[in-house]
């Protein structure tokens, strides 16, 4: 993939822990694509960017122990209210198989600052897809478990995004649901509220272990002692949580493997 001279979304590598530890594996199920490019879409504070460093660790050969930040923060802003993601952001992770997954992470739609932002951020979005990629393999709608639909605003974007191909993106899209509770809570989201062309387009839930282990880590710094709720439950429900990822990751991987690539245009054949 070339890099752009003036790359709306700049590219942040991350590099796999095989140097550092030759022995590791793929944690999820590797795939057959060489190179899989992928757009993340959702509404603000959906874990757009924390799926992505989830990622990052599962390609890295993480093991629950080893998770870690593994991406440039300097793109995410404070609570203003608005989308945490600053601008579009392209992130090129290698496995420890050698292959190779691009990010596109996207500002947060429905912003709370209002239709304006969210039309800035329709643009970019629009704009880093045609600069920073050839062919896209897919269109990963991350949403709150807690959702019963999609926003106009992501309706809107799935729109704009649909002049950028030839043939139909819908058979390219797949929802994956967050800030999802352990089994047997599941998401809200109606799938009859979708458009036909995206009611049959498959759906994960997950809830991030990132986090979890994260929480589990500060607690067990600070000498956490709860009879009611102890250490050792938390560290059982980040481990199911992890496990459940695991699977969870290498079915969106199997699916993306098995989507044909779209070719987007350029700005030639755009007419820019």
């Amino acid at each position: 993939m070339s890099q752009p001279s003036a790359p709306v979304a700049p590219i942040a590598p991350l590099a796999s822990a095989a140097a550092e530890v030759p022995t590791r594996q793929m944690i999820i199920e590797p795939w057959a694509k060489r190179e899989i490019n992928i757009v993340l879409l959702g509404e603000i504070a959906t874990g757009k960017t924390a799926l992505v460093n989830l990622i990052a660790n599962m390609c890295a050969g993480s093991t629950l122990e080893d998770l870690e930040e593994k991406i440039e923060l300097s793109n995410e802003a404070g609570n203003n209210g608005g989308s945490q993601t600053i601008q579009p952001h392209l992130y090129s992770i290698t496995c420890v198989n050698g292959q190779k997954v691009n990010i596109l992470d996207t500002p947060g739609l429905a912003d709370g600052r209002g239709m304006a932002k969210d039309i800035e951020h329709m643009k970019a979005i629009v704009d880093a897809i045609k600069k920073n990629f050839h062919t896209l393999d897919g269109i990963v709608i991350v949403e709150s478990g807690y959702s019963y639909h999609l926003s106009p605003p992501l309706y809107s974007t799935l729109d704009n995004l649909s002049h950028l191909f030839p043939d139909s993106i819908a058979d390219n899209i797949a929802f994956v649901f967050t800030v999802v509770g352990p089994p047997p809570e599941k998401p809200h989201f109606v799938t009859t509220s979708l458009r036909e062309e995206l009611q049959k387009a498959p759906q994960w839930s997950i809830n991030n272990p990132l986090a979890l282990w994260f929480k589990y880590q500060k607690k067990l710094a600070e000498g956490w002692s709860d009879e009611e709720h102890p250490l050792e439950e938390l560290h059982e429900m980040t481990q199911h949580e992890y496990e459940r990822a695991i699977e969870m990751l290498s079915q969106l991987f199997q699916y993306l493997d098995k989507c044909k690539a779209q070719p987007v245009k350029s700005r030639k054949e755009d007419g820019v």
